[in-house]
This record gives structure tokens, sequence and C-alpha cells, in this order.
């Protein structure tokens, strides 16, 4: 076999490992934020998937945010928190009126014209947003559901077999 034809059998063998690692880890980051998503987690962090387009384009619907609770919370956070209405929503702090007791927080989305309508409280805050990971929600959310929960663990056990499977053929089962 010539030695060029040798080459880029090595380099599409290469190719082929690379990206199925991608893949599989790609699979195995996914799961594990869906498994962690709106579960607190033993490190005082919760994930969160962002479901509207009011703070873009700091962080945009379908981005996955981490939060974490902190005592206090400046001007200028990211925080997630409960509002009137008992909805969750990750809004930056415009102002802080620490002369009100109890502390009352400002806040508004960057792509909304106006301040929130209610100010909040500390016990209102869930977590200040520290972390942003773009676009896997849509990923997370579909692995979620039971078809995408089969999916993400048959495509990795699918390339891993026909991995195995074209080794043995290859090699007739013994270990090289």
């Amino acid at each position: 076999m010539p030695s060029s034809t040798f080459q880029n059998m090595n380099i599409f063998k290469i190719l082929k490992n690379i990206i199925a690692f991608t893949i599989i880890v790609f699979l195995l980051v996914v799961l594990g934020v869906s498994a962690i998503s709106r579960e607190n987690l033993p490190i005082n962090y919760k994930s969160l998937l962002v479901q509207s387009g009011s703070m873009e384009p700091t962080i945009s619907a379908g981005d996955v945010i981490i939060i974490t609770k902190l005592q206090n919370y400046n001007q200028y956070d990211v925080v997630t928190f409960t509002d009137e209405s008992n909805r969750t929503v990750t809004h930056r702090v415009m102002e802080v009126k620490a002369e009100e007791t109890p502390v009352r927080f400002v806040t508004k989305g960057d792509a909304n014209r106006s301040i929130d309508n209610d100010n909040i409280t500390l016990e209102n805050i869930q977590g200040k947003a520290i972390l942003t990971v773009p676009k896997i929600g849509y990923i997370v959310n579909f692995a979620k559901k039971p078809l995408g929960m089969v999916i993400m663990i048959l495509v990795p056990v699918i390339i891993i077999m026909y991995d195995e499977v074209k080794y043995i053929f290859k090699h007739g089962g013994k270990e090289e």
C-alpha cells in the first residue's frame, strides 16, 4: 500500500476518533446540565434555562445560566429572582435602595425599555448569574424529554459498539 494512502487512512481514523470523542463529550455535557437543571447543587450553585429574550444581548433565550446565592448584591449584577407573580426572572440590578428596610432592588431586563414594576428584596433573589452557556438550553430541553433521553444515551452507545464490532471483524477478536 502506498505511503500516501496509509497516511490518508491514518488521518481519516484520527478525524473519526476526534469527531466521535467530541460527540460523546458534548452529549455527556448536555446530560450533565440536564441532570442539574433546576436542581440545587451541593456547592450552592443552580442551573436555569433562560426562556425569554429580556436580557439580550447579554443572555438570550435558550442559554443556560449558572447562579449562586450571595450575601448581598450590587448595582449591575445580573440576578435571578421570584417576582410578585411567582415567576422566576433573570434581570439586571439597576439600583440598590440601601436606605430602605428591607433593602430593595430595582431591576430591568437589558432588552426592556423600562424598569420592572416591582422592587424586589433580598429574600426574593435566588442568586447572581455567574456563567452563561449559550444555546445549550434547547438541547438540554430536548434531552429532558423521553425521546431526547433515549437519543442522548443511544448515540454514544452506538458509536462505541460500532467501533468495537469493526475492531473485532478487522482483528478477528485478537488483542494487538
